[in-house]
C-alpha cells in the first residue's frame, strides 16, 4: 500500500495510482510511503531522500558557501565543505568526489584547463 505523509487521502494499492490521487487535487500531501518497503518517493512518483531539520540546515550551508564563492569569487573552502559533508553523512563523502571528478571533466573540457588562474584555498 502507497500512503500519504501530510496529507488525509486514503492510502493506495500501487504507486501510479497514489501518483494520480494527488494529480487529482492536492490536499497537504508531502511524500508517497511505500508501507511494505519503507520506501518514500516524491508526489511525482520518484524514489526520494528526506533529510531531517538538521541535514537540511548542512546542505543548505554547502550551498550557500558553493554560492557565495562562485558570485563573489572568492577562494572556495574545500576543507570546510569537505568538514561538512563528512558531518552530514561519511557515506556521502565517496559519491561526492566522484561527483565533483566528473564535473571538472566536463568543466574542463568545455572551458579548457585553467588550473593557473584558481585560486588558493583557505580552507
Amino acid at each position: 500500500m502507497y500512503a500519504f505523509i501530510g496529507g488525509k487521502k486514503r492510502p493506495k494499492k500501487t504507486l501510479e495510482s497514489a501518483v494520480r490521487a494527488v494529480a487529482d487535487g492536492y490536499e497537504g500531501e508531502k511524500a508517497i510511503f511505500d508501507t511494505e518497503t519503507g520506501k518514500v518517493y516524491s508526489l511525482s512518483g520518484e524514489p526520494t531522500t528526506i533529510l531531517t531539520p538538521s541535514e537540511f540546515q548542512i546542505v543548505t550551508e554547502i550551498l550557500g558557501i558553493c554560492s557565495i564563492c562562485s558570485a563573489a569569487n572568492i577562494p572556495f573552502p574545500t576543507k570546510t565543505v569537505s568538514a561538512l559533508i563528512g558531518k552530514l553523512s561519511p557515506v556521502l563523502a565517496g559519491p561526492a568526489v566522484r561527483t565533483a571528478a566528473e564535473i571538472y571533466k566536463k568543466l574542463r573540457g568545455k572551458h579548457g584547463n585553467r588550473e593557473s588562474e584558481r585560486p588558493q584555498s583557505p580552507g
